[in-house]
């Protein structure tokens, strides 16, 4: 888990199977998480050991995926992925929406906030010049 809020999301992981053998069967599954604030953390920091005889990734593209099947030892031509790579395109997209609507609820905010420094200025100008009036009576 990187660092930052990751929350799961409450969709069904599919699960396509890899290899069957007698021993048991090997499963590629797909866990999508809601990462904030949509960006890496900047010390590239993972938290956590994880369980060594379970391989994770993340995984962000189609490349990726294939990437990941390789290093574990499994041709990713050998399988069907099409419905893993919509899940990492809907994902994409779901970040790429959420995120511009976050850069847009941010300056939104940040104009308020400068309409509200604007105010409190205004605010101790007139408070200033009314002063010496005060003074004087």
């Amino acid at each position: 888990m990187e660092e930052g809020t990751a929350t799961p999301t409450r969709d069904e992981p599919p699960q396509i199977v890899l290899d069957a053998t007698p021993r048991g069967t090997v499963y590629l599954r797909l866990k999508r998480f809601e990462l904030y604030p949509f960006q890496a953390p900047a010390s590239g920091h993972v938290k956590g050991a994880g369980v060594r005889t379970i391989q994770a990734s993340i995984v962000a593209s189609s490349q990726a995926l294939n990437a990941f099947l390789s290093e574990q030892g499994h041709d990713p031509k050998r399988f069907t992925l099409d419905k893993a790579v919509a899940l990492i395109q809907e994902g994409d997209r779901g970040n790429t929406a959420a995120e511009a609507g976050l850069k847009e609820r941010t300056q939104e905010l940040q104009a308020k906030i400068a309409a509200l420094n604007g105010k409190i200025q205004d605010a101790r100008r007139q408070q200033e010049g009314q002063q010496p009036e005060k003074v004087r009576k």
